[in-house]
């Protein structure tokens, strides 16, 4: 009897190690490849935050916020835009966010019968980059925009009879 015991366990342990085979083999399910496909970020976030804007020689003058909101164009289309808050200490101001080959510039338009936040209107205009200086103004490079812009109210001045101004300026905005 102990010689068919002896042949038997040998069988048992095959038949088990079979069995253990082939349930490992099917019991593993193949992983499925989990897309690595993400979103794109859209361009315009690199704008939005709370900025402390200084002048040139780096003193600080007020703070500034741009958000972002969707809205619809007038062909029915959705498009970004920016809300501009405290600019220039001034003016609160939406802008259609534009694409530019340059996807660090800041455009934010000219603005004419803009109202500040006393009610008189004033002319806002947006520089594009001047290329006799070595800085890149209205272009965010790593958190700092240097804001320049044409301020006027020439045309508005003796209507709300307020003092002529104008100004060529620029202010520094720092991204907090």
């Amino acid at each position: 009897m102990s010689k068919k015991l002896s042949k038997i366990k040998p069988l048992y342990s095959l038949i088990l190690l079979i069995v253990v085979c082939f349930l490992s083999l099917f019991s593993c399910k193949k992983e499925e490849k989990v897309s690595c496909i993400t979103e794109p970020i859209p361009t315009w976030v690199r704008f939005v935050g709370d900025y402390k804007v200084y002048d040139t020689t780096g003193v600080f003058l007020y703070n500034m916020k741009i958000s972002h909101f969707s809205g619809i164009n007038s062909y029915g289309s959705e498009i970004d835009s920016f809300f501009i808050e405290n600019f220039i200490d001034t003016f609160d101001f939406k802008v259609h966010y534009s694409l530019n080959l340059n996807l660090n510039f800041f455009d934010y338009g000219g603005h004419d019968s803009i109202p500040d936040k006393n009610g008189n209107h004033w002319f806002l205009d947006a520089f594009f980059n001047d290329s006799s200086t070595p800085v890149e103004e209205n272009t965010l490079i790593n958190d700092t925009i240097i804001f320049k812009y044409r301020l006027t109210n020439i045309k508005y001045y003796l209507s709300e009879s307020v003092p002529y101004y104008y100004c060529d300026c620029k202010q520094i905005g720092v991204k907090q």
